[in-house]
């Protein structure tokens, strides 16, 4: 399953279906986007992402600013203008996706010490 944002293109979903790519979707936008960070500050918190440093990913994710909105939500948005926020939403959409068993069927692949491959 790949995973894409497709916020003001529509035709994103065709075109990675014509290729053969199982697409989903993933909205980032209001309630959503607010339970996708939700997903990300608990596997944070509980050490469950694990990554390579990046001096890009911390400074996005140090410049992020997280509000309350009227409704309850958390609003996620960059503290300036100029910055951004693509590396957090692509790992909060990741979790999202993989964390979702009508998505991604869990599965486990075991391989021995003879490096035979034996699905599960």
């Amino acid at each position: 399953t790949f995973g894409f944002d497709a916020t003001g293109n529509p035709g994103m979903k065709a075109l990675f279906e014509a290729f053969g790519i199982n697409a989903e979707d993933v909205v980032f936008s209001g309630p959503a986007k607010s339970g996708f960070y939700q997903r990300y500050k608990y596997y944070t918190e509980k050490g469950l992402l694990h990554r390579i440093r990046s001096k890009e990913y911390e400074f996005q994710a140090l410049h992020l600013e997280m509000k309350k909105s009227e409704r309850g939500y958390l609003k996620i948005h960059h503290a300036n203008e100029d910055d951004l926020d693509d590396t957090q939403d692509a790992v909060a959409g990741m979790i999202y996706l993989t964390d979702r068993f009508d998505v991604i069927e869990p599965s486990l692949t075991m391989i021995d010490l003879r490096k035979q491959k034996k699905e599960i």
